[in-house]
């Protein structure tokens, strides 16, 4: 039964090869993306593991109205770092 299966889907495959390629191809690219997606999500939520003290790291940020807007950045003075 399961041979019958495979041998139908075998002769589809050859019959209609455009329509294969197109359907074999997408779900190649969908799956690729899904693993990149999984990966770039996976290494952001490892940022920072290695402290031992992870859960009281925090980041500065400056804040400052230029040219009447109110912009912010991450970059602080030195002196700010025994703060």
């Amino acid at each position: 039964m399961l041979h019958n299966f495979f041998t139908i889907a075998f002769r589809n495959l050859f019959k209609n090869k455009g329509f294969s390629l197109i359907n074999i191809s997408g779900l190649a690219i969908g799956m690729a993306a899904a693993a990149l997606i999984f990966m770039v999500i996976n290494y952001q939520r490892s940022f920072d593991e290695f402290h031992l003290k992870k859960a009281r790291i925090y980041e500065v940020w400056n804040k400052a109205p230029i040219s009447g807007k109110m912009s912010a950045w991450n970059n602080t003075p030195q002196p700010l770092a025994r703060a």
